[in-house]
């Protein structure tokens, strides 16, 4: 009975072993799709900075056109 009761365990470990292989092959395939989200965002958030910049910049080109354009009336 102690044999057997040794082989059911060794058995029991072996398949625990093979779950746990699983799961880290699972982690490590998560792990790669985070990677992979982190950097789509890393890019997203680069484009988002820099229609900021060009958001500021096209304000700034229409204050300085309507002090032209004040200017330009109070010359005429």
């Amino acid at each position: 009975a102690n044999i057997q009761s040794i082989m059911a365990s060794e058995k029991q470990v072996n398949i625990l072993m093979q779950l746990l292989d699983q799961a880290l092959a699972e982690v490590d395939n998560i792990e790669g799709k985070l990677l992979s989200y982190e950097e789509m965002l890393q890019s997203v958030k680069e484009q988002m900075d820099q229609i900021s910049q060009s958001n500021r910049l096209i304000q700034i080109s229409n204050t300085n056109n309507g002090k032209l354009l004040d200017e330009i009336q109070f010359l005429v």
